[in-house]
């Protein structure tokens, strides 16, 4: 058993105590996953016009799909007069939801009188789980001690809980049949998709550096450190980057691997930020990327894409420092010219780089020319490339200068990571 993974409930901590204290699982357990969503948010908890403007887009999304007869196909057949009367109850309601957004309860509708309850009941369940977060991370990390082969934390933000009736990110149409469904669907809590959609509360990424200042106090050594979230809108003032740097950094002061790598939902899709909305994030990252101890780095920026460009070089929190111990170094994401030569020259030639991305300033040319120069065998290309004239080249100009080779494999440094590879020509 290599890991066993935690969220944000007590039952949840309650299973990785009684797996810590257990004599024979608690020495396998190399990893700990920890999941930070779904949460309660702060604004849909204080503002009942914005928990209603909220719920009413998220049930129009259902019904759209229901309207298409999408979990009719997908779960167990319904009569079409009652899937009928299935949309029309959540037709109905999402008009008292958006009745509620724009003007507030009125206490006569009973649909109201509904809305009012649940707000109720989620303020309540904020109230709770923000209490619950205090002691989160301290009671991981009291876990990790007695576990000591449990040397790496892997951090995301995935659904792990799935309200009743629900399948992912949607509610099945079958599920208006029970009673409670509404309710349940209302006090269910949002993911982090939903917080950079609906510019919603801070996801709790302050949990994130308040994990590393507990492993720092028990003296806990962490050898691998793997982000599989998206970076955070900076909304406020209640993130990782709150803690004193030097702390943080002796959190991280024994790291091995740290690989960022997150995962972006099929329902989701990443909404270019402004540069200035990035510093936490990117503060944070070059933080505890200031760690001498570290063998193998992996940064993936994948999900910023082309379109529109990236407005951001990713590629910053990589300058200003060299690892003497390093191993290899991966990176795909926007990135200038002159940064990739900066992190590269200083490099051992048997450090093992792959590198990948948008290219924002420079040329491709260069690039290839500034690899080619470290002539080094364990250097590869990644798998996708744009910016600057890779947009203008032919299909054979582009084969000419990366060619694949899909026999090639990068080590993340996680048990299990492998990826296919570019050779460099």
């Amino acid at each position: 058993m290599y890991y066993t993974t935690v969220g944000m409930t007590r039952e949840s901590l309650a299973h990785l105590d009684e797996v810590s204290r257990h004599p024979l699982i608690s020495k396998g357990i190399r990893a700990i996953k920890v999941s930070l969503g779904p949460f309660y948010d702060s604004i849909l908890a204080d503002d009942i016009k914005v928990f209603a403007a909220f719920r009413a887009s998220k049930m129009r999304r259902n019904i759209e799909r229901w309207e298409q007869g999408i979990d009719n196909q997908l779960t167990r057949p319904i009569p079409i007069e009652v899937y009928q009367g299935v949309i029309a109850t959540a037709a109905s309601f999402v008009r008292s939801l958006e009745e509620v957004a724009a003007r507030g309860i009125d206490r006569i509708p009973f649909d109201h009188f509904r809305i009012a309850e649940a707000h109720t009941k989620y303020r309540q369940l904020y109230e709770e789980h923000k209490d619950f977060s205090s002691s989160f991370a301290q009671a991981i990390t009291s876990a990790m001690v007695r576990m000591p082969t449990a040397t790496w934390l892997k951090i995301n933000d995935e659904k792990s809980y799935i309200y009743p009736g629900s399948t992912m990110a949607h509610m099945l149409s079958e599920a208006l049949e029970g009673a409670d469904s509404l309710q349940d669907f209302m006090v269910s809590p949002v993911r982090w998709e939903d917080v950079r959609k609906f510019r919603l509360g801070p996801p709790p990424f302050n949990l994130v550096g308040e994990l590393l200042l507990s492993i720092q106090r028990l003296n806990i050594r962490l050898a691998g450190f793997y982000i599989q979230f998206p970076p955070p809108v900076a909304s406020s003032s209640d993130t990782a980057t709150t803690h004193e740097p030097a702390l943080l950094r002796a959190a991280a002061n024994q790291l091995k691997s740290i690989v960022f790598k997150p995962q972006i939902g099929w329902d989701d899709s990443w909404t270019e930020r402004a540069p200035d909305e990035w510093a936490d994030f990117t503060s944070f990252l070059r933080t505890i990327l200031q760690t001498k101890s570290l063998q193998r780095i992996n940064l993936n920026f994948y999900f910023m894409g082309n379109n529109p460009p990236p407005l951001l070089s990713m590629a910053s929190p990589l300058l200003s420092y060299t690892w003497p111990n390093l191993e290899t170094l991966y990176f795909h994401g926007p990135f200038h010219y002159e940064e990739l030569k900066a992190v590269v020259e200083p490099l051992d030639r048997n450090v093992s780089l792959r590198w990948s991305g948008y290219l924002m300033s420079g040329s491709w040319i260069d690039v290839l020319d500034l690899l080619r120069g470290r002539n080094s065998l364990v250097q590869r290309l990644g798998t996708t490339f744009d910016g600057q004239e890779y947009d203008l080249m032919t299909h054979a100009e582009r084969r000419f200068l990366f060619e694949e080779d899909e026999d090639e494999e990068y080590d993340y440094g996680y048990p299990g990571l492998l990826a296919p590879a570019l050779v460099l020509r």
